[in-house]
């Protein structure tokens, strides 16, 4: 569901029906909030709406890059690696006769979506438990 005004009616209904599963707990990189007071990457807050990362612009970064250091060298590490495994898969096709712009087309998402995006929810599901919320999804 890409649009979050469907999503949002779908939800109402379902809200209607009974308790929420996720009530007082966290729900991430999910279609549905399921009633979780914390959101990341919904469908219906998406990344790009600030669903990520929910820090103060100011003393937020510094305090999440030295509570969070070896998530965010572990996030660099393979960011760059997933950088040449791309390269190298596109030189590959390239060579096996595919066009260089299809292949270069899935570099960025291959790199910020697989593995960008994957470390980033799983940094927010370790602040979630460290909070201590009683479910995390």
């Amino acid at each position: 569901m890409f649009n979050p005004n469907w999503v949002k009616t779908i939800e109402a209904d379902l809200e209607k029906q009974g308790d929420a599963l996720l009530k007082g707990g966290s729900s991430l990189s999910n279609i549905y909030r399921g009633g979780a007071a914390a959101e990341k990457v919904t469908s219906v807050r998406p990344a790009s709406a600030g669903g990520l990362l929910q820090v103060n612009l100011i003393s937020g970064p510094a305090q999440y890059s030295v509570l969070q250091f070896p998530a965010i060298i572990r996030l660099l590490s393979l960011l760059i690696l997933e950088w040449f495994i791309a390269l190298w898969e596109v030189a590959r096709g390239v060579y096996h006769g595919e066009s260089i712009f299809m292949e270069l087309k899935f570099v960025i998402s291959r790199v910020f979506v697989c593995i960008g995006l994957r470390e980033l929810i799983t940094i927010g599901a370790g602040v979630d438990l460290a909070r201590g919320l009683p479910i995390v999804h």
